[in-house]
């Protein structure tokens, strides 16, 4: 399946205001984002450095709702999977998708057939394979 990228701000931020905020837009702002190490964050630094900004005020967060907590508590603005966006729960934050100036990511889900999944597993399961007009995914293909 796929996943964009999607900016996350708190609701008045100004950068919630433009259609399509772009890389250098965001590089005016501390930027809290996934670890070095995370693939998302490989596609997010690839795409600062094509566009030549430095990332020179970032906080690394170890998942997309740390991150969103961190954004909420005004640390800065925030890029995570889009897949993530939206679980926010009090309605604080706001999300733009930034597949314009980022791509997207890929993941893969591998499990064996026939063996009893747990219920969180089988419902990340039904989150991954959900059409869903307003994230875009898709399933690539199950073993």
């Amino acid at each position: 399946m796929e996943s964009s990228v999607s900016l996350v701000c708190v609701k008045n931020h100004p950068l919630l205001r433009k259609r399509t905020p772009q890389i250098e837009d965001i590089g005016r702002y501390r930027l809290v984002t996934l670890p070095r190490r995370n693939s998302t964050r490989r596609l997010i630094n690839k795409a600062f450095f094509k566009a030549r900004i430095k990332m020179h005020n970032c906080i690394e967060a170890g998942t997309c709702q740390t991150v969103c907590s961190f954004v909420e508590s005004g640390l800065g603005v925030g890029l995570i999977h889009t897949l993530c966006a939206g679980r926010d729960g009090g309605g604080k934050l706001g999300y733009l998708d930034m597949s314009h100036c980022l791509g997207s990511v890929e993941f893969s889900v591998v499990y064996r057939n026939g063996r009893p999944a747990s219920p969180v597993f089988a419902r990340m399961l039904e989150v991954c394979t959900a059409p869903d007009d307003k994230h875009p995914r898709k399933m690539v293909g199950r073993l």
